[in-house]
């Protein structure tokens, strides 16, 4: 997904769009970054053609938080396909660790915000996805977030001195994997393109609800109940919403 629409066209409150830009500056307060984000909106072509509201902050969440999964998604399923390629082995690394780092982002959450994420129970009866999703998120825990006991690091320290010069020295000597092996990246693939499936469910399912509270109180546009809508109100469209109502 790039700084444009990923998908352009219009539908009358049944289209998803999908948009991300890059955070112009972390001094940013929430404020500035909202304005932002609404200009953006306002300034698309396709403003013109549809009705467009501000999803109301307690409807947003579940919704915000699961494009911000597909994104991770998005971006481990280009970083495998990267994998396929690459012979840097810093570069390697740095995919290697991303991957395992958004992956199981999408399976976590520590704050006190209770954002949705994904659950183990998304591999029920299917014991080859489980199994891979467990090994990443083994070496999350492990491996790449936390250092614990793994099978993709070991170290071993040797003690060394020289007689004639009583000079000693402690030499570590370590292996540690930086890479998925080539025939796993096409399975870790598969893994990635169906919670990207089950994740775009999850969006469709919660979608359907803020449409249902937006039509539902489209003749009460205010701050109670926080429908706020940004363009002005096309007089056709308005005719064809309260058609649907």
């Amino acid at each position: 997904m790039s700084n444009q629409y990923a998908r352009k066209g219009y539908a009358p409150f049944s289209q998803t769009d999908f948009y991300t830009k890059p955070l112009a500056t972390i001094k940013m307060n929430k404020k500035e970054k909202e304005e932002e984000l609404d200009n953006d909106i306002k300034t698309d072509s396709y403003i013109n053609k549809a009705m467009t509201f501000k999803v109301p902050q307690h409807l947003e969440k579940k919704n915000v938080a699961y494009y911000s999964i597909l994104l991770d998604l998005e971006t481990c399923e280009k970083a495998l396909s990267e994998l396929q390629k690459e012979n840097n082995e810093i570069i390697r690394t740095s995919l290697f660790t991303t991957i395992i780092i958004l992956y199981g982002k999408c399976f976590t959450d520590s704050s006190s915000t209770n954002s949705p994420k994904l659950e183990l129970s998304c591999f029920e009866s299917l014991e080859n996805l489980k199994k891979l999703h467990l090994n990443l998120m083994s070496m999350r825990h492990n491996f790449v977030a936390h250092r614990g006991k793994t099978e993709h690091e070991l170290g071993k320290a040797y003690f060394q001195i020289f007689p004639k010069t009583m000079k000693w020295g402690i030499k570590v000597g370590l292996q540690r994997r930086f890479c998925f092996e080539s025939e796993e990246i096409p399975e870790y693939i598969k893994l990635i393109e169906y919670l990207m499936k089950i994740t775009m469910e999850k969006y469709r399912k919660v979608e359907k609800k803020i449409m249902e509270h937006i039509i539902t109180n489209f003749d009460n546009l205010n701050s109670e109940n926080e429908i706020e809508l940004i363009n002005d109100i096309d007089s056709e469209l308005k005719e064809y919403v309260m058609k649907i109502k």
